[in-house]
């Protein structure tokens, strides 16, 4: 095991004589040990403290999440009977709303179709996570038998429409939603 030997000498910082001398910097000269972690300390940057920012109900991302929250539920309820049960849209098999997702026939990516009614319907939580693209092809059928083949073709061409979401508009279908699930919810 060796020892590094740290040079002795007059600090060029203090008054310190005959100290261990931490650094020789050129153009500053000898530091003694405290010198130098006084200099260390100094030159980090302080942590920025984390800043609380304002929660803005109204930026884009929260009221996504808003509509979110209610297309969810209104895809879950529009087609439950009066036990609150459901069938999934590609299995048939009922389950309690609350115990169903709302499946997408197109990816949630798109924005022209994400809220479309025609695109989400109440989907059993294996059927959607469990199985590739939530049994896209068992989705279209549905969505062919229920509204028809030009519903279909619809939404095949809307999925690729690139819209601005707009807050106001958003704001409205959030309340329009609410209203919607208010009623299903009440039968």
């Amino acid at each position: 095991m060796s020892l590094i030997k740290m040079p002795v000498g007059d600090c060029d910082q203090c008054p310190s004589e005959g100290v261990t001398i931490a650094k020789k910097i050129p153009s500053s000269g000898r530091w003694c040990v405290l010198c130098n972690d006084a200099r260390l300390k100094a030159m980090k940057t302080p942590k920025t403290e984390k800043v609380n920012v304002p929660y803005n109900r109204n930026s884009v991302q929260v009221l996504i999440k808003a509509l979110d929250r209610e297309h969810s539920i209104f895809t879950r309820t529009k087609d439950m009977d009066e036990n609150q049960i459901a069938k999934c849209c590609t299995c048939s098999v009922p389950f309690y709303w609350e115990d169903m997702d709302a499946g997408h026939c197109y990816a949630r990516a798109s924005f022209a179709i994400r809220w479309h009614p025609n695109n989400s319907h109440a989907q059993c939580k294996e059927c959607n996570r469990g199985h590739v693209d939530g049994w896209r092809e068992k989705h279209e059928m549905y969505i062919v038998r229920r509204y028809g083949q030009s519903a279909l073709e619809e939404l095949k061409a809307l999925k690729n429409v690139v819209i601005k979401l707009d807050r106001e508009i958003l704001k409205q279908q959030i309340e329009m939603f609410k209203n919607l699930n208010q009623q299903n919810l009440s039968k």
